[in-house]
């Protein structure tokens, strides 16, 4: 049995376990800052090379270090974006709010969303997303990301109005197609 080759690489699978070795420990560690949580670093690590040796063919091999660094990051924000949305629901039940049972087409909606919004965040450009998490994910003020990035306010600004609008034209976009498609 021949074992998968990438012209591209010139990569053997065994040439592709080295790499995830030479780079596993380390995102680990970059996740868990993120997450706080070994367990969950490890799986989305795991994805991640599971994203690489799917695309492979279309990923420069001067560029993998990045992109592993990227996709991780993006992993670990979605991630917490997720956790955030299921605590949110559980505390909903919790305090009688909602019922598990009749509220499950709003969870998915929500759910659903949750998701859009996390593709056009991922989508941004560093600077941006970085502003934008910091502004309405963490709640920081215009002044503070200003002092904490080392930019001007202005800028900070700027990044917020346009990953506003950007936003809303993403979610906009995915709503008509759930519409249309009579998911919604």
């Amino acid at each position: 049995m021949r074992k998968r080759t990438n012209d591209k690489f010139g990569l053997l699978s065994d040439s592709f376990e080295s790499l995830f070795f030479t780079y596993a420990k380390g995102l680990v560690a970059y996740a868990v800052e993120y997450l706080h949580s070994k367990e969950d670093a490890e799986d989305i690590v795991h994805d991640c090379f599971v994203n690489l040796w799917e695309k492979i063919d279309n990923i420069d091999p001067e560029k993998v270090r990045g992109y592993l660094f990227n996709a991780t990051r993006n992993m670990c924000i979605n991630h917490l974006s997720h956790r955030k949305v299921r605590s949110q629901y559980q505390e909903k039940i919790i305090a009688g709010d909602i019922s598990p049972a009749k509220d499950n087409t709003d969870f998915y909606v929500e759910s659903e969303l949750r998701r859009i919004l996390d593709e056009a965040i991922a989508a941004m450009p560093p600077q941006r997303r970085q502003v934008f998490i910091k502004s309405r994910l963490e709640g920081k003020s215009a002044d503070d990301i200003a002092a904490e990035m080392n930019i001007a306010r202005r800028t900070v600004d700027k990044h917020i109005q346009i990953s506003s609008k950007e936003i809303k034209e993403y979610i906009i976009k995915y709503m008509y197609a759930l519409i249309v498609s009579g998911i919604i």
